[in-house]
């Protein structure tokens, strides 16, 4: 399956965009169609899917034909009453068929014309459009959705990138709303599911919409999710002040910016756990196929524990409001540390932020927030037959715990490798059965920051053998893989290399990153001088932030899960950048000083 961040294109979709004006009148939101009712008009009336996978017992209403409903089928299929044949239409409620799961957000389409196109199709991708009809083109290019059809007639379930796409937009929306809800009781305010979904759907094609970058805009970052959440608590403010209720004598500005500062973190992960899950997925020869191959291979169960989670609420509740608020540059500065930390789902991040932010001698008088609420509240999705992250040792020095290394990241207590932090091993185990046979293919990233000199890699294949006992028996990168390395710093360089002979990555039971295999692969490319590989070569006493994350490959037959711990915690999502490639995934972010 293409994965639709790893191969961005050039948008060509006129023809889609000039249809949707036409049909949308050139107007914004979802109700900007002008269609009527059809009075005494003899055209078909509408008819179409609802499609989060499918919806079931869903109220369709179609705005442009005085309010009138009709009710989704067990399929997801409706169909207007007579007369009504052009209109925009909105979706709510019902069963979400994939996951069992009663579906509390808000589908959308701008206004068709029945018999203009074929059945049409009520997606979270046509949702974002109904947002910004003519923005259309922007949006599905910057989704890297350019050769997916027309979104407004080509159901997700047959097409692998807007699949993906449309659940990872879904889950993304799902998790800010349920912010928003969450901020509401705690406020004792009045906002309704269609209020939050409608202020996240805002900020999401805004920010869409304001990217600057040419590259894909992408789901998973914590800046641009940060950027999504602080506009969705402006938006639900502005729409419906009683209905979010802001605390008395706060300023907004503050209040949606520490709110997206201390949730992002944990909401990327969220949505990084469904889009990686979808990331493989064969689209079979019927929906039903699909469905199946969705429920087979655990994509369902993902995101139904993201879409049912309650983190981010159980968070927002354990600190006062007067912290919430606070215009304090050193408190908001903790607070982001605090959402790092969450994301990061180690505990001792967590202890160690939330003590950095009650020892703050400007916190408010009588506030103070208690470790053990906020690590309670810390999102712990289970997986199942996974691939385990067991450990890491630095430089062949004592084995430390997913746990100490986590935590580095946030509470500056930094690892040390003996040596300049020149080899890091990764010890991996198969626990269950996550993928068929022996050998599983996963994708690999690697990224480290040295004095503002980074270096990140993708490694497209790396296949890993496991024994009898679920031990890693081999890691190797066979001949034919890619590499993709971005580097800036000292030198700037985007370079893809393909492998001529096979790369053994195995040491003991653990993946062997060795940075001075990568800095070889790049001079013997030319891309850096000796001179430069020398900026970016780890010394003693220099300190090192590193990344590491694996990603299912194209070529595994299942979903391959990533825990962090024997009791399938899942891993926290982590995202590198290399070439044009982005890989997100599940792995560890470390501080480390070389001694």
């Amino acid at each position: 399956m293409l994965n639709y961040r790893n191969n961005p294109r050039k948008f060509i979709g006129v023809a889609i965009a000039a249809a949707l004006l036409s049909a949308c009148g050139g107007g914004g939101g979802s109700d900007a169609g002008t269609g009527g009712t059809g009075g005494g008009s003899t055209s078909a009336p509408i008819a179409g899917t609802a499609v989060d996978f499918y919806l079931s017992g869903a109220t369709v209403t179609f705005t442009g034909c005085s309010n009138a409903t009709a009710t989704t089928d067990a399929n997801g299929k409706f169909t207007a009453p007579a007369g009504c044949s052009n209109s925009a239409f909105t979706v709510t409620g019902g069963t979400d068929i994939a996951t069992g799961l009663p579906f509390t957000g808000v589908l959308q389409a701008p206004a068709q014309s029945a018999g203009s196109t074929s059945a049409v199709i009520a997606s979270p991708l046509t949702t974002l459009i109904a947002q910004n009809p003519a923005g259309a083109a922007k949006i599905m290019a910057a989704l890297g959705l350019s050769s997916a059809g027309d979104p407004l007639t080509v159901d997700p379930t047959t097409n692998a990138k807007a699949l993906q796409a449309a659940e990872t937009v879904q889950q993304l929306v799902t998790q800010v709303s349920n912010i928003l809800a969450s901020l509401s009781k705690a406020n004792s305010g009045g906002l309704t599911p269609a209020q939050a979904a409608q202020a996240a759907l805002g900020a999401l094609v805004n920010s869409i919409s304001n990217s600057s970058s040419s590259a894909p805009f992408s789901l998973t970052n914590v800046s641009n999710i940060q950027s999504v959440i602080s506009g969705a608590v402006v938006n639900a403010y502005t729409n419906n002040p009683t209905g979010l209720n802001l605390p008395a004598g706060a300023s907004i500005a503050a209040y949606s910016s520490n709110i997206g500062a201390l949730t992002a973190a944990s909401v990327a992960n969220q949505t990084a756990a469904v889009s990686t899950a979808m990331a493989n997925i064969t689209i079979g020869g019927s929906p039903a196929d699909t469905l199946a191959a969705l429920k087979a291979s655990g994509v369902t169960a993902t995101i139904g524990a993201n879409t049912s989670s309650t983190s981010n609420g159980s968070l927002i509740a354990a600190i006062p409001a007067s912290i919430l608020t606070s215009t304090d540059p050193s408190i908001q500065s903790n607070l982001a540390q605090l959402g790092t930390a969450f994301g990061s789902g180690s505990s001792a991040a967590v202890t160690g932020a939330v003590t950095q932010l009650n020892n703050n001698p400007n916190l408010p008088a009588g506030a103070s927030i208690s470790a053990t609420a906020v690590a309670t509240s810390v999102q712990k999705t289970t997986i199942t037959n996974y691939i385990q992250l067991a450990g890491v040792t630095l430089n062949n020095g004592s084995a430390l715990t997913l746990d100490q290394v986590q935590g580095s990241v946030v509470t500056g207590q930094e690892l040390t490798a003996k040596g300049g932090v020149s080899d890091i091993k990764i010890a991996l185990n198969a626990v269950g059965t996550p993928y068929t046979g022996s050998t599983t293919s996963v994708n690999a990233g690697f990224k480290y920051v040295l004095n503002g000199n980074e270096v990140d890699v993708i490694i497209n294949n790396v296949q890993l053998t496991f024994g009898a006992n679920g031990n890693l028996t081999a890691a190797t990168v066979p001949a034919g893989a890619s590499y993709s390395f971005n580097v800036s710093g000292a030198a700037t360089a985007s370079v893809s290399l393909t492998n001529k002979g096979a790369d053994n990555l195995f040491s003991g039971g653990s993946v062997d990153l060795s940075v001075a295999t990568f800095l070889s692969k790049l001079t013997n490319a030319a891309a850096l001088t000796s001179a430069q590989t020398a900026a970016y070569t780890p010394k003693v006493g220099d300190k090192v932030t590193t990344s590491f994350n694996l990603a299912s490959s194209t070529s595994s037959p299942l979903g391959v899960g990533i825990g962090a711990a024997p009791n399938g915690v899942a891993a926290p999502g982590v995202s590198i950048t290399a070439g044009s490639t982005t890989l997100t995934g599940s792995g560890i972010n470390a501080v480390v000083v070389g001694n």
